[in-house]
């Protein structure tokens, strides 16, 4: 698991937790140190990872990991600390995965950008319906 698109797979659980977490009003200074936790989280477990035998996630481990996802996407969390748990708790896919120690910065960097492109994403969602709402009502 060493291509482009495995290392863009490893960062698609930033992008959708950020993409809601985006959905709140949050200044850009927190937006990025959402971004390098989630960045920095994924690194981590990278390198943890490394260490043990295992070389792919189980289909069973994919299946439980999509229904969190999607749990955390209808409740995106208001809490601070909560956000900086839910990138902790969704790096936890990068444990199992097997990547080289070699791989983390770059996954890092992808888990990061990722995360800022998901938080961008969120915002412009919440203004484009917080105007057609503003507009709907006048």
């Amino acid at each position: 698991m060493y291509s482009f698109s495995s290392v863009v797979a490893l960062g698609l659980d930033s992008f959708l937790a950020c993409t809601a977490i985006g959905l709140r009003s949050r200044p850009w200074r927190e937006q990025w140190r959402i971004a390098l936790a989630f960045g920095g989280c994924d690194a981590l477990s990278t390198l943890l990872g490394s260490f043990w035998w295992h070389r792919t996630m189980e289909p069973a481990a994919i299946v439980l990991w999509l229904i969190g996802a999607f749990l955390f996407l209808r409740t995106a969390p208001r809490n601070r600390a909560l956000v900086y748990a839910i990138a902790v708790l969704f790096s936890l896919d990068n444990l199992f995965v097997g990547s080289p120690a070699a791989m983390a910065p770059l996954i890092a960097l992808s888990s990061a950008t990722m995360g800022l492109l998901g938080l961008s994403l969120g915002a412009a969602c919440r203004r484009t319906f917080l105007t057609l709402a503003t507009e709907s009502s006048s």
